[in-house]
Formats: structure tokens, sequence, C-alpha cells
């Protein structure tokens, strides 16, 4: 099974958050293009996060599974504990210039899923803030995370325009709260121990995983199908009334000329 990552989690994120999410309309959430998308839904439908079921002429709703519930709220328990020597890492590699998750990740020696955990905890104590494009996440420090990381934040300008070029994400108010933080060190082998325990216990039989891959490789090659009957209709729906025309003309002059 594919490694957890924090894409996923931002996409169970913003369905949680938006309860009539759909396959045809998410890549506009996640500033990615429709196949984009269409790919990473179907990832994490065989990861078991997400669910999603064709629906004729009508849009793909998409649905959180227990196991994406559980996910979501073990990184929300996870992320009331104290800022840590890993988050202070992290932070520091994003005020290095580093801002593409997967980047970080590969100056971070953690699981993929310890990472996630970790981003998940400074976005959520204010100390990190992201943004979505093109099936990537980028993180950007906030006045509070350049602080903490040490080293002085850009002005709120250049944040912004930084955020209004390629995210969706809103500056934050930051709040000035000086906080009595402990540094704990934790040992993230046992960490990501206890994650792969809890993925793995749910995992599927290899027969029935593979039923599920195929599942959602048809799922996907549906949705483009449609995604392309769609857009030929949209370019070419002014020619109906003149072919229409065409028609009906053609037939009176058959029928007036008998």
């Amino acid at each position: 099974m594919e490694e957890l990552n924090y894409f996923d989690l931002v996409v169970l994120n913003k369905i949680n958050e938006d309860k009539n999410s759909s396959v045809e309309t998410f890549g506009s959430k996640i500033n990615t293009s429709f196949f984009d998308t269409a790919n990473i839904l179907g990832s994490m439908k065989v990861k078991g996060l997400i669910n999603f079921e064709q629906s004729i002429g009508g849009q793909s709703k998409l649905e959180i599974t227990e196991k994406g519930k559980m996910l979501l709220e073990m990184a929300d328990e996870k992320a009331k504990t104290h800022p840590d020597v890993i988050d202070d890492k992290i932070l520091f590699t994003i005020s290095e210039g580093i801002s593409e998750v997967n980047a970080i990740h590969k100056e971070i020696k953690i699981t993929p899923e310890a990472l996630t955990f970790h981003i998940h905890k400074m976005v959520k104590k204010g100390y990190i803030e992201y943004y979505t494009r093109s099936g990537k996440v980028f993180l950007l420090l906030t006045e509070k995370g350049f602080k903490r990381a040490g080293r002085t934040a850009p002005d709120i300008k250049s944040r912004q325009k930084t955020l209004g070029e390629f995210g969706n994400e809103k500056i934050r108010k930051e709040e000035k709260i000086n906080e009595d933080v402990k540094f704990l060190i934790e040992d993230d082998n046992n960490d990501n121990k206890e994650l792969g325990n809890s993925m793995d216990s749910e995992k599927p039989i290899k027969k029935q995983r593979t039923r599920n891959i195929k599942r959602s490789r048809a799922d996907i090659l549906e949705i483009r199908r449609r995604s392309k009957m769609e857009f030929y209709y949209e370019k070419y729906k002014w020619l109906i009334p003149i072919v229409v025309a065409i028609i009906i003309g053609i037939i009176y002059l058959i029928l007036t000329h008998k």
C-alpha cells in the first residue's frame, strides 16, 4: 500500500469541510487539473481513505471512509502535542527556502507519514501556512513561524503576493502570543511504528486490493471519458441550433417540392 502523505491529509480536510465535494469539481479546491485530480483521488480510494461512485448524468460525490476519518482524528490528536526538535527542523528547512513538501521530506529523515503529522501540527498551531498547486503542497512560514525559527519574517505584502499568485489559502490573522513551549525529543521511529500498525490493521487481502485498484482505474477512465464529452459539448454547442435549422430546412424543401 502506498504511504500516507501530506497531500492526502489536505484532501481529506477539504472534503471534510465541504460535504458536497465531487470528483468533477474538486480540482478547483486544490488548484490542480481535472485529470491530475482524478489520479490523486483514485490513489486515495485505493488507500481506502475516500470513496466515490459514478452517477449517470450527475456528479460523483466524495465521501471519507472510516479509515479516513480515523486518520483525521489521529492527526488532530497529535497536533495537540508540544513542538519538538523535528518540528523546529521543519521550520528551519522552510526558512532556508525549501517549500515543497517532497523536497522537505528529503531533508528531514523521517517517514512521509510522520512528516505529515508534524506539518499538520505546525499548521494547526499557526507556524505554517500551505497552498496547493498542480498536485503538490507548498509551505510558508507565518510571522510566528519565522520567530520560532530565529529568522526575520518578510513584510506582509510580500507574503500576500506569494499566496495570491500560487495559493488558495488566505493569510491568517496571527496572534502575538508568547508561548511557554517545552522542547520534547520524541522517538519518531516509535511514532512511525504506531502509525504503521494503525494503517496496516485495515489492509485488505491481496485479491481484494487488486480488485480495488482495477475498480479505481475504471472509475478514473470513466471520469476522463465523461470530461471529454462535456468539453466537446461546451466547445461546439453553438453549432447545434444551426444544424437543427439546416435539417428543418432540408425537410421543408423535400416536402414542398413533392
